[in-house]
C-alpha cells in the first residue's frame, strides 16, 4: 500500500468524527509516518509499519464502551505513575517525547529523578550510565490515544549546582524550565509554548513553531530563542550574545545586558527598552520599531512599511550616521565618533531623538 492510499483510507474511516478529532488523528499518523522514513524506511515499509488502523479504532471504541465505575477517572485503569531515581550525576541528560508536556524544575531532595505517566499506548525507556542520562518516550505506532488518553507533563527534577548538558525535546506539548542550571542546553519544541525563567547557562537554546516563546530572568554566555507564527518576549536577560527570532508575531527586548542583541521578526513590531548592550540589531517589517532607555553603542534599526522612533544617548555629533527612507537618503560620517547609527525604513516615519540634546 502506497502512503496515498493508506492516508485516503485513514481519511474515509474517521469522516464520521469531529473535526478537531480527524485533525489530530490526521496529524499523529503523519508524524509517525515521517518518522520511520527518517529512520530509512521506504514509503512501503512505514505504512506496514504504521500498522492495520482499524484495529485500532476497534480496541479503542472496546476501551471508551466498557462500564466505568461512578467516580473512577475513564482513564485509571490505563494509565501508570512512575518515577525513576539516578544512583549518580552522569555529564549529559538526553529527553525525548511526544505528544506531552516537559518540566524541568529544581529537585526537592537533591536527587537527579523523572516523573512520568505512561499508558499502554506508550513505551518508556529510562537509564544512567557514566556518561548520560537518557528518557525516551515513544507512542505504540499501532494505536492512537488522542483525546482520549493524555499524560500529564513528564517532569524532570535537577538537584542545586548540578550543571548536566541537557538535550530535551518533543512536540506539541509546552516545555517549562524554570530555577535550574546547566551547561549547553537545547530546549526543543512544536505546536505549543516554550517558557524559560531563572536559568543559568553557557549557551542556551530553545526553539518552538506556532506558538509564543518566553525567556525571563536568564544568565548566559550565548542565548537564542526562536518560534514562527507566534510572539517572543525576552526579559531580565543577561549574556554575551543573544538572538532572539520570530516570524508573523510580535518581539519585545526588556531590560537586557550583553555585549550584542540581534532581534528579527517579520509581519510584527519590536518593542525594546532598558539595553545596556553596545551593538544592537533590530529587524522587522510590516512593523513598527522603537527604541527606548537603551544604553548603545552601535545601533542598526531596519524595517518596511512602518516608522522607527528610537531614543539614544549622547548627541547626533558623537555618531556616524546613514538613514535611508522612501525619500531621502543621509550619511553623516563625524570624524572620530565613537557610535555609529544605521537606520532603514519605507513607507514609514524616521524619528531619532538624542539624549544629549533634549
Amino acid at each position: 500500500m502506497t502512503k496515498a492510499e493508506f492516508f485516503a483510507q485513514l481519511e474515509q474511516a474517521i469522516a464520521h468524527l469531529p473535526k478537531d478529532t480527524r485533525e489530530d488523528i490526521l496529524r499523529y499518523f503523519t508524524e509517525q509516518f515521517e518518522d520511520l522514513t527518517e529512520e530509512g524506511m521506504t514509503e512501503a515499509e512505514a505504512v506496514a509499519a504504521l500498522g492495520d488502523f482499524r484495529e485500532a479504532f476497534d480496541s479503542l471504541q472496546a476501551d471508551t464502551s466498557a462500564p466505568q465505575n461512578e467516580g473512577t477517572p475513564e482513564t485509571a485503569a490505563h494509565t501508570e505513575h512512575r518515577i525513576f531515581t539516578a544512583e549518580h550525576l552522569p555529564p549529559r541528560i538526553r529527553l525525548t517525547e511526544k505528544n506531552c508536556g516537559v518540566e524541568i524544575l529544581p529537585s526537592p531532595d537533591g536527587r537527579l529523578w523523572v516523573e512520568y505517566d505512561i499508558t499502554r499506548f506508550t513505551e518508556v525507556t529510562v537509564s544512567c550510565d557514566a556518561n548520560c542520562f537518557t528518557y525516551t518516550a515513544r507512542e505504540i505506532p499501532r494505536f492512537f490515544c488522542i483525546q482520549f488518553q493524555r499524560r500529564k507533563p513528564t517532569r524532570l527534577y535537577l538537584p542545586q549546582g548540578y550543571r548536566p548538558t541537557m538535550e530535551i525535546q518533543t512536540s506539541n506539548a509546552p516545555v517549562r524550565a524554570a530555577d535550574i542550571s546547566c551547561a549547553d542546553a537545547l530546549f526543543h519544541t512544536q505546536n505549543s509554548s516554550i517558557l524559560l525563567a531563572n536559568l543559568t547557562a553557557d549557551d542556551l537554546t530553545a526553539k518552538t513553531c506556532n506558538a509564543p516563546a518566553k525567556a525571563e530572568h536568564i544568565t548566559a554566555k550565548k542565548l537564542t530563542v526562536k518560534t514562527v507564527n507566534a510572539s517572543l518576549r525576552a526579559a531580565h536577560l543577561t549574556a554575551g550574545e543573544i538572538q532572539l527570532k520570530t516570524t508573523n508575531g510580535s518581539l519585545a527586548a526588556e531590560h537586557i545586558t550583553a555585549d550584542s542583541l540581534d532581534a528579527s521578526t517579520a509581519n510584527g513590531k519590536i518593542i525594546a527598552e532598558h539595553l545596556t548592550v553596545p551593538t544592537v540589531t533590530l529587524t522587522t517589517s510590516n512593523g513598527k520599531i522603537s527604541l527606548e532607555n537603551a544604553d548603545v553603542q552601535h545601533v542598526t534599526l531596519s524595517t518596511f512599511n512602518a516608522g522607527i522612533h528610537a531614543t539614544l544617548p549622547g548627541t547626533a555629533a558623537d555618531y556616524g550616521i546613514s538613514t535611508v527612507t522612501s525619500t531621502a537618503v543621509r550619511s553623516v560620517q563625524t570624524a572620530g565618533a565613537s557610535r555609529s547609527l544605521n537606520a532603514k525604513t519605507f513607507n514609514g516615519k524616521l524619528n531619532i531623538t538624542f539624549v544629549g540634546e533634549q
